[in-house]
């Protein structure tokens, strides 16, 4: 799937149909994690078919799990 310009983007592509999750990383998003700040990122789910949607749930929400432990252990807290 292309870049999105706009938020109105992000819409356009579920309505359609062309993805069932779009990640919204902003610009800068690199920079600011080198400068150890806690830029936002958006995750946008289909709810046309509920069953999908958990899925897709359960697997960003396991993905931030391990984000957030290997971060932990990254800076030595148990």
């Amino acid at each position: 799937l292309a870049h999105l310009e706009t938020r109105s983007g992000i819409d356009r592509v579920l309505k359609s149909a062309k993805a069932q999750l779009v990640i919204d990383v902003p610009s800068g998003f690199g920079g600011e994690m080198m400068r150890a700040n806690r830029p936002e990122v958006g995750f946008y789910i289909d709810g046309s078919a509920p069953f999908n949607a958990e899925y897709i749930k359960a697997y960003v929400g396991w993905i931030l799990s391990l984000y957030t432990r290997d971060s932990l252990l990254a800076t030595g807290l148990p």
